[in-house]
Protein backbone atom coordinates (compact mmCIF):
# COMPACT_ATOMS: atom_id res chain seq x y z
CA UNK A 1 0.00 0.00 0.00
CA UNK A 2 1.33 3.39 -0.83
CA UNK A 3 1.06 6.52 1.30
CA UNK A 4 -1.89 8.00 -0.67
CA UNK A 5 -4.01 4.89 -0.17
CA UNK A 6 -3.14 4.75 3.52
CA UNK A 7 -4.00 8.43 3.99
CA UNK A 8 -7.28 8.01 2.11
CA UNK A 9 -8.19 4.99 4.17
CA UNK A 10 -7.40 6.87 7.37
CA UNK A 11 -9.62 9.79 6.29
CA UNK A 12 -12.50 7.43 5.50
CA UNK A 13 -12.24 5.78 8.93
CA UNK A 14 -12.17 9.17 10.65
CA UNK A 15 -15.28 10.32 8.78
CA UNK A 16 -17.12 7.08 9.61
CA UNK A 17 -16.16 7.30 13.27
CA UNK A 18 -17.22 10.95 13.53
CA UNK A 19 -20.54 10.21 11.82
CA UNK A 20 -21.29 7.27 14.08
CA UNK A 21 -20.40 9.28 17.17
CA UNK A 22 -22.63 12.17 16.07
CA UNK A 23 -25.57 9.83 15.46
CA UNK A 24 -25.16 8.30 18.93
CA UNK A 25 -25.11 11.76 20.54
CA UNK A 26 -28.29 12.75 18.70
CA UNK A 27 -29.99 9.56 19.93
CA UNK A 28 -28.96 10.26 23.53
CA UNK A 29 -30.13 13.86 23.24
CA UNK A 30 -33.49 12.80 21.82
CA UNK A 31 -33.98 10.22 24.56
CA UNK A 32 -33.05 12.76 27.26
CA UNK A 33 -35.49 15.23 25.76
CA UNK A 34 -38.24 12.59 25.66
CA UNK A 35 -37.56 11.61 29.28
CA UNK A 36 -37.73 15.26 30.29
CA UNK A 37 -41.13 15.65 28.59
CA UNK A 38 -42.51 12.65 30.48
CA UNK A 39 -41.11 13.93 33.78
CA UNK A 40 -42.57 17.41 33.22
CA UNK A 41 -45.94 15.88 32.39
CA UNK A 42 -46.00 14.06 35.72
CA UNK A 43 -44.75 17.16 37.53
CA UNK A 44 -47.60 19.24 36.11
CA UNK A 45 -50.33 16.65 36.60
CA UNK A 46 -49.40 15.63 40.14
CA UNK A 47 -47.77 18.90 41.27
CA UNK A 48 -44.36 17.48 42.16
CA UNK A 49 -41.85 19.53 44.10
CA UNK A 50 -38.49 20.20 42.46
CA UNK A 51 -36.89 17.55 44.68
CA UNK A 52 -39.52 14.98 43.70
CA UNK A 53 -39.11 15.91 40.03
CA UNK A 54 -35.37 15.39 40.25
CA UNK A 55 -35.83 12.00 41.89
CA UNK A 56 -38.40 10.92 39.27
CA UNK A 57 -35.95 11.96 36.53
CA UNK A 58 -33.22 9.84 38.14
CA UNK A 59 -35.52 6.84 38.56
CA UNK A 60 -36.63 6.99 34.92
CA UNK A 61 -33.09 7.40 33.61
CA UNK A 62 -31.99 4.37 35.61
CA UNK A 63 -34.94 2.34 34.33
CA UNK A 64 -34.41 3.30 30.69
CA UNK A 65 -30.66 2.70 30.85
CA UNK A 66 -31.21 -0.66 32.56
CA UNK A 67 -32.56 -3.85 31.02
CA UNK A 68 -36.17 -2.62 31.31
CA UNK A 69 -37.42 -5.92 32.69
CA UNK A 70 -40.85 -6.25 34.26
CA UNK A 71 -39.09 -6.39 37.63
CA UNK A 72 -37.26 -3.11 37.00
CA UNK A 73 -40.49 -1.50 35.82
CA UNK A 74 -42.29 -2.56 39.01
CA UNK A 75 -39.34 -1.26 41.06
CA UNK A 76 -39.40 2.11 39.26
CA UNK A 77 -43.17 2.39 39.75
CA UNK A 78 -42.85 1.60 43.45
CA UNK A 79 -40.04 4.13 43.94
CA UNK A 80 -42.06 6.87 42.25
CA UNK A 81 -45.20 6.04 44.20
CA UNK A 82 -43.21 6.16 47.45
CA UNK A 83 -42.18 9.74 46.65
CA UNK A 84 -45.78 10.95 46.57
CA UNK A 85 -47.97 12.21 49.37
CA UNK A 86 -51.63 11.15 49.63
CA UNK A 87 -53.10 13.90 47.43
CA UNK A 88 -50.43 13.33 44.81
CA UNK A 89 -51.12 9.59 44.86
CA UNK A 90 -54.79 10.22 44.16
CA UNK A 91 -53.91 12.28 41.10
CA UNK A 92 -51.20 9.80 40.07
CA UNK A 93 -53.62 6.87 40.23
CA UNK A 94 -55.85 8.65 37.70
CA UNK A 95 -53.09 9.20 35.14
CA UNK A 96 -50.58 6.44 35.88
CA UNK A 97 -51.67 4.01 33.16
CA UNK A 98 -51.37 6.59 30.37
CA UNK A 99 -48.25 8.13 31.90
CA UNK A 100 -46.45 4.78 32.05
CA UNK A 101 -47.42 4.13 28.43
CA UNK A 102 -45.52 7.31 27.61
CA UNK A 103 -42.53 6.10 29.61
CA UNK A 104 -42.58 2.77 27.76
CA UNK A 105 -42.64 4.59 24.40
CA UNK A 106 -39.53 6.50 25.41
CA UNK A 107 -37.82 3.33 26.60
CA UNK A 108 -38.58 1.51 23.34
CA UNK A 109 -37.23 4.43 21.31
CA UNK A 110 -33.88 4.07 23.05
Amino acid sequence: MNMKNLTGLLIVFCILFAGTNLMAQKQDSRTSSDIEKVVIKLQQKVLLSSDQTSKVRTILNNYIQGDQSAEELADAQKKIENLLDEKQKEKYNIIKEDWWKGVKKVSKAD
